[in-house]
């Protein structure tokens, strides 16, 4: 929580080597723990320059900007965490967001879907991709989805909340 003082002591052995990633990032999120947006982004950069595998950097880049309000930017930065890990959740989900504010439909749903596949012993993630089903017009698929859940988990209520949900959003758009 000291990171203030995080950041002097990244700073100090940045000036004996620049070129240390590892460093810049850790620099980076001092900063954004900080609440230094701005000032978080510049090490990062550099960090995701000397090392482009850096999928941990590029994410906490790709923060940064989507809080600076730099969506594209935000989009590269996220997309290239994902590609060099699959599995990283959390830049999936940010991602996700991000395509949501975006208006990006299938790429939402290409996201919650590996999220999903990623986590599939947690109902939660299934609950979330059947409502977003749901949300983007997509109903039918929604139940189908939350029904197979429901005999997996048939002790979720998680799960039967979200069905009613989407049988009240069928019946209210029908007007049944």
């Amino acid at each position: 929580g000291r990171y203030a003082a995080a950041v002097d002591h990244y700073q100090r052995y940045l000036q004996l080597d620049d070129r240390a990633a590892r460093v810049l990032y850790k620099l980076g999120v001092a900063y954004f723990e900080n609440g230094q947006i701005s000032q978080a982004v510049e090490p990062l950069r550099k960090a995701v320059a000397l090392d482009d595998r850096f999928a941990e950097a590029h994410y906490l880049l790709g923060i940064a900007f989507r809080q600076q309000k730099r969506r594209d930017e935000a989009s590269r930065s996220l997309t290239r965490a994902v590609q060099l890990n699959p599995r990283f959740v959390a830049a999936r989900e940010e991602l996700a967001d991000l395509d949501l504010e975006r208006g990006r439909t299938r790429e939402v749903l290409s996201q919650l879907e590996a999220i999903a596949s990623l986590e599939s012993g947690r109902p939660e993630r299934i609950v979330n991709l059947g409502l977003t089903y749901a949300k983007v017009g997509r109903p039918e698929t929604a139940l189908a989805m939350l029904a197979r859940a429901a005999e997996r988990w048939p002790d979720n209520p998680a799960i039967h909340a979200a069905r009613g949900r989407v049988w009240l959003e069928i019946a209210l758009t029908r007007q049944d």
